[in-house]
C-alpha cells in the first residue's frame, strides 16, 4: 500500500526537520523518511552532533523537558550552517512501549555542554495503540496449559505507518548557499495499515493487534537472520533465546558466514545450520 503526505514546508527554527516525513513500523524494525534536515545557522556556525529519534510520550510533545519511551534513534554527524541532509531514510531497530494509547514525535537533537537538546520536532496526528494480549502459564506438577490476561504486553507482528501533515503541497529543498535545487518528496509503504496526520481536533486511531508469537518454523522454509524476530530465530533448531539476542543485536549481516562474528556461534552451528537459515 502506498501513501504520500507532503508537508507545508520547512521549519523556521535554527536547525530544522522537514515536516515532509513519515515511518513505517514492521516488527522489530522501523523505517523513518525525512525529506530534510537542515542547519539554518551562518555558514560559520557548524553543529553539535545531531540525532534523529522517534519518541511514544502520553501527550502531544509541545517543547521543553519530557519524558517517554525512546523507540528508535540513530546519530547522524554534524552539518555545516547553511546547509541540508536530503531525502533521509533511516532503517532502525524498534523497542515497542508497553500496552497503552501513545503520541509518536520524531525529534531532531544536537548535543551540547549540557548533553542532548531538542532543536525541532514533528508530531503525528495519529495515536499509537497496543493492544493487551494473553499470556500462556504451564504448570510443570501437571502439564496442564492455561490462559491468564496480562496488561503490560505488547503486540508487534502488525506492520502500522504514520505520516504527518498530509495537506500541504510538495515542497522544492534549495540549497541555502543558493547553489543547487532539488525536488524531494516522502514516500513511505506498508503492507497492512496506513496512518496519516489528521487536522487539529479530528478524532482517529488506529489499533495494532496481537502477535502471534513462537510459531515454529515450517519444514523447508529458511529463517531470515536480517529480519525475522528474535522469537522466530528462536524457534530455529540448534539456536537458544540468547544466541537469538545477540543475532538480533548484531545484526545486519551482509553474508552468512558474517554471523561468526557473535557470541556463541561457531563453525560447527553454522554448518548445521545453514540449510534453515537465510539473510
Amino acid at each position: 500500500m502506498y501513501a504520500m503526505n507532503p508537508g507545508p514546508g520547512p521549519a523556521t527554527a535554527d536547525m530544522s526537520i522537514s515536516r515532509d516525513c513519515g515511518y513505517a513500523i514492521d516488527g522489530d524494525h522501523v523505517v523513518i523518511n525525512i525529506a530534510e534536515i537542515a542547519n539554518n545557522r551562518p555558514a560559520d556556525d557548524v553543529s553539535g552532533t545531531l540525532s534523529v529519534e522517534l519518541w511514544a510520550l502520553a501527550s502531544p510533545y509541545v517543547g521543553a523537558d519530557f519524558s517517554g519511551v525512546a523507540l528508535a534513534g540513530t546519530t547522524i554527524g554534524e552539518v555545516l550552517g547553511q546547509h541540508f541532509l536530503s531525502d533521509c531514510r533511516y532503517d532502525l531497530v524498534f523497542t515497542p512501549p508497553h500496552a497503552g494509547t501513545w503520541y509518536l514525535s520524531l525529534m531532531l537533537r544536537e548535543w551540547t555542554p549540557a548533553g542532548y537538546v531538542t532543536r525541532d520536532h514533528v508530531n503525528f496526528a495519529l495515536p499509537y495503540r497496543v493492544a493487551d494480549i494473553p499470556a500462556v502459564v504451564r504448570s510443570e506438577g501437571d502439564n496442564v496449559i492455561s490462559m491468564r490476561f496480562g496488561k503490560k504486553e505488547r503486540s508487534a507482528d502488525r506492520t502500522a505507518m504514520a505520516s504527518a501533515n498530509p495537506a500541504a503541497e510538495p515542497a522544492t529543498a534549495v540549497a541555502k548557499a543558493g547553489v543547487t535545487t532539488r525536488a524531494r518528496s516522502a514516500e513511505t509503504k506498508t503492507d497492512t495499515l496506513v496512518a496519516d496526520a489528521g487536522a487539529p481536533g479530528e478524532s482517529r486511531s488506529a489499533t495494532v493487534k496481537p502477535a502471534v508469537r513462537n510459531k515454529p518454523v515450517a519444514a523447508g522454509s529458511a529463517v531470515s537472520m536480517n529480519r525475522a524476530t528474535q522469537q522466530e530465530i528462536a524457534a530455529v533448531k540448534g539456536i537458544s533465546g540468547k544466541l537469538a539476542e545477540r543475532i538480533v543485536a548484531s545484526r545486519p549481516f551482509k553474508t552468512l558466514d558474517d554471523l561468526m562474528r557473535v557470541s556463541g556461534m561457531g563453525p560447527k552451528l553454522l554448518k548445521k545450520l545453514r540449510e534453515l537459515i537465510s539473510l
